[in-house]
């Protein structure tokens, strides 16, 4: 019998067997009884251990620059007060307010008799600070002398010095003597006067206006007027006549009421709460005719007394020389 070809299937199954034998010789790890082990490259890039907070890098504290305290803004009536001696007072001066001479009844006619005021008496009379234009911010009110006119000037108030808005006049001559008096309520300037004829001269009468102020100028709120020569007289309510007729010079003329009432609607729209107005002859002056108007609550800043022999006296209500002195 031939034996040989079954050597190499004998040799063959012999390497087999030895190959089976190693593989199944190393046994598994038992995860439950042997701990398994990780690489150094394994650790580092694996997650982070529980439990355990990662550390950052020290960094140093932010540190702020030092800061001055925010300064506290001006306040207007201090700004007012300093533009006024720093500014206005060296350009128009202070009134000295002292008794003049304002009418010389023995001038003829047609000079009449009106006289400038000595100048010392020229300049500031009064002041006021307070918002005349409504917006929550004051404004700087200056009543000032000039010649023949009481000048009311407005101006704002802001970046620590004031700048001019504009100019109300009240102008008398040598041929009219006036009597103002200025007064706010409820930050509306009120400027009220009464005219009177001079020998030689034939006019009289008076008027009451109502002004506030914005930066964009003066506005006129209300005005009323009255005025009279011998045979004629007129009555205005805001630039309008109401009343414009040739009359007997002592005809009894005392009262309108369509005219008193257009004058309390004009008074009601600015904002001035009226009582009462009288149209025609004043009940309290002699020689004045026009519209009267009762207002209740106004605050004088300023006006002009006079006594038998023509002395004129300007008065001022503010307090502007303490304030000046402070």
């Amino acid at each position: 019998m031939n034996r040989k070809p079954f050597l190499p299937l004998l040799l063959v199954l012999a390497l087999t067997g030895c190959s089976a034998g190693t593989e199944s010789s190393t046994p598994a790890a038992n995860p439950e009884t042997e701990p398994v082990t990780t690489s150094a490259a394994e650790e580092t890039s694996g997650p982070e251990t529980a439990g355990t907070e990662p550390t950052d890098a020290p960094t140093e504290a932010p540190t702020d620059a030092p800061t001055e305290p925010p300064t506290e803004a001006a306040d207007p009536e201090e700004i007012a007060y300093r533009f006024l001696s720093e500014e206005l007072i060296p350009a128009d001066g202070l009134s000295d307010l002292q008794h003049y001479l304002a009418i010389d009844w023995e001038l003829a006619s047609p000079t009449c008799g009106e006289l400038v005021p000595p100048q010392s008496t020229q300049g500031i009379i009064s002041a006021a600070v307070e918002d005349f234009s409504g917006d929550g911010v004051p404004e700087l009110l200056t009543v000032v002398s000039r010649g023949y006119r009481i000048d009311l000037d407005f101006y704002t108030i802001a970046d620590d010095t004031c700048r001019m808005i504009g100019s109300y006049s009240i102008e008398s001559s040598q041929s009219v003597n006036i009597t103002p008096e200025i007064s706010i309520k409820n930050g509306k300037v009120i400027v009220e006067y009464s005219s009177m004829a001079l020998p030689g001269c034939s006019s009289y009468g008076n008027a009451f206006i109502a002004l506030s102020a914005t930066d964009g100028g003066i506005n006129t709120l209300c005005e009323l007027s009255g005025f009279r020569v011998p045979g004629s007289m007129t009555l205005n309510v805001n630039g309008s006549v109401k009343l414009d007729v040739a009359v007997d010079e002592m005809e009894d003329d005392n009262s309108h009421p369509d005219i008193e009432q257009a004058a309390m609607q004009c008074l009601q729209d600015a904002g001035l709460d009226p009582v009462s107005v009288q149209a025609g002859w004043s009940e309290s002056m002699d020689l004045s005719y026009g519209i009267y108007p009762q207002i209740e609550g106004k605050t004088k800043l300023f006006d002009t007394t006079s006594d038998e022999e023509s002395n004129v006296r300007f008065n001022d209500y503010t307090g502007l020389r303490d304030k000046l002195a402070q």
